[in-house]
């Protein structure tokens, strides 16, 4: 897991995503928003917090 006083850049994260987005797309399948918090090696709930944009986007799909 990613330490509390550690962030990964917005870009890398937003880049991740949409190839995430992508990937579910392809698979037919709905993404999810634990799945990718614990892919980039955080806690759903950290990941919530930082990025809480993003957590609005994925939930949208």
């Amino acid at each position: 897991m990613i330490s509390p006083d550690q962030d990964l850049p917005h870009a890398l994260v937003r880049k991740r995503m949409e190839e995430m987005l992508a990937a579910c797309r392809d698979a037919n399948r709905r993404p999810s928003v634990l799945a990718f918090a614990r892919s980039l090696g955080m806690s759903n709930t950290t990941f919530r917090r930082r990025y809480p944009d993003l957590v609005q986007e994925i939930s949208t799909h």
